[in-house]
């Protein structure tokens, strides 16, 4: 198994989360696309997912570290159930907003073959 590749870092709230490109084998992601490590404040994305889809994974995993950073869960006093049906219905509709937008846009990343960042 490759070693996982920093992404990039971003403030997510109170802390500075990092931002994770792992194998598909990775302990972290459990068989899922990614994982968004509360405690150790990082997001993990399966590098191995078509390059087009780590974006889509990214806004996912990070509206989870945003309801968590900013105790959304607890003020609308919903459990993870309910928070994944709301990050899940949430995610695609701010990647079709922000589509396009240099945010979204996926930099060239160290160990990751270039015919694979189109």
């Amino acid at each position: 198994m490759r070693d996982p590749v920093l992404w990039f870092r971003l403030r997510v709230g109170p802390s500075d989360w990092s931002v994770l490109l792992v194998d598909s084998k990775d302990e972290h992601l459990d068989g899922d696309e990614g994982c968004c490590a509360f405690v150790e404040s990082k997001i993990y994305v399966n590098r191995c997912l078509p390059v087009d889809r780590w974006r889509d994974v990214l806004v996912h995993e990070l509206l989870h570290a945003i309801f968590f950073a900013h105790g959304i869960d607890a003020v609308l006093n919903i459990d993870r159930a309910v928070e994944e049906r709301i990050v899940s219905v949430l995610a695609p509709a701010l990647v079709m907003t922000l589509d396009g937008h240099e945010m979204l846009r996926i930099p060239k990343i160290p160990g990751v073959p270039k015919a694979r960042m189109h």
